[in-house]
């Protein structure tokens, strides 16, 4: 953690923010609709109230403020954090195009930006679930059967882009890519497929990875990065330092331009070596369960407590470190 926490403020170079620039929303500019602006005297938050933002997910970005503010005001019943100012940029993206020190929920490395915690962890699904009730519900649910497949649930997000997972709906099994929008289905239901496919959406990060690293199960994740723009290697997110991408799943890593449709060689390349890692542990079955004993070794360790313990030490290194008065 202490290392993660500290390539986040090193990619600031050395910057110091005055903390009354940080609340003049003037600075925003035309990314105000997308920054949320906090502060925080005497451990609590001064001047967001929890009750002006909507948790219905017809109203998306009001959701996410709300579940921001709920893991925030968890967190200050339980730390002591320092007299601050956080902007929290609640975009699908990062702050790429102004200097201010956000706080995004993916940071590619080689970008400026710090690695706020999904916000889904409070209140998942818009059901009253947090992370560790559904961590639970998932110990404690195991299906009867294991279908043998290569299975990814989710939304068509890619549509407008890459189109990986509407390519790769269509393609026959071991491939089962279900883009069925409902979101009802709970999310533990993942444990009855052998392999489970984490995709890229919209943005190159999945906000449900998460979810399939409680699920004793082995992971194909893919991660796509564009070095074009500066971008150095995958969006990291919050839980990336508990995990050995290496050890505790499938990491397959491509430098592609994320905002154009994939062409046919860039497509049967990402196909071909997933099914290439399939028929390998299919022939493996001891290094299956290697991977999956190894990521769950991990996967104890994430809970609501370690949320609270990133935020604490990242906040308070973000001010001590980057802002002056």
């Amino acid at each position: 953690m202490d290392l993660f926490i500290k390539n986040q403020l090193k990619s600031f170079k050395g910057k110091k923010y005055k903390k009354k620039v940080l609340i003049n929303e003037k600075n925003y500019g035309d990314r105000k609709k997308d920054i949320l602006p906090i502060i925080i005297k005497d451990n609590k938050i001064i001047n967001q109230d929890i009750k002006n933002y909507s948790i219905n997910k017809k109203i998306y970005r009001g959701m996410r403020i709300r579940c921001t503010l709920l893991l925030l005001n968890e967190l200050l019943k339980r730390k002591k954090i320092k007299d601050t100012v956080l902007l929290i940029f609640h975009s699908d993206s990062y702050l790429w195009d102004k200097d201010l020190p956000t706080f995004n929920y993916a940071v590619p490395d080689g970008k400026q930006g710090l690695i706020f915690p999904n916000f889904d962890v409070i209140y998942f699904n818009y059901l009253n679930k947090n992370f560790n009730e559904i961590k639970k519900n998932t110990n404690n649910y195991n299906p009867k059967t294991i279908i043998n497949d290569i299975y990814f649930k989710g939304a068509p997000n890619t549509l407008k882009n890459l189109l990986l997972r509407e390519k790769l709906s269509k393609e026959s099994l071991p491939f089962n890519v279900d883009l069925n929008t409902d979101s009802s289905e709970p999310v533990y239901f993942v444990k009855k497929h052998k392999y489970l496919l984490d995709l890229p959406g919209w943005k190159p990060q999945s906000m449900r990875f998460k979810y399939l690293l409680l699920s004793k199960r082995l992971i194909f994740r893919i991660s796509i990065y564009d070095s074009k723009i500066g971008e150095k290697s995958y969006w990291k997110q919050f839980y990336d330092f508990l995990f050995d991408d290496k050890k505790d799943y499938i990491h397959l890593i491509y430098d592609l331009s994320y905002y154009e449709k994939l062409s046919n060689k860039n497509y049967n390349k990402i196909k071909n070596d997933i099914l290439t890692q399939y028929n390998y542990y299919e022939k493996n079955p001891k290094k299956y369960i290697q991977k999956v004993e190894s990521l769950n070794k991990n996967a104890k360790k994430l809970n609501l407590n370690l949320v609270y313990d990133y935020l604490e030490k990242l906040i308070n290194s973000y001010t001590d470190n980057l802002l002056i008065d």
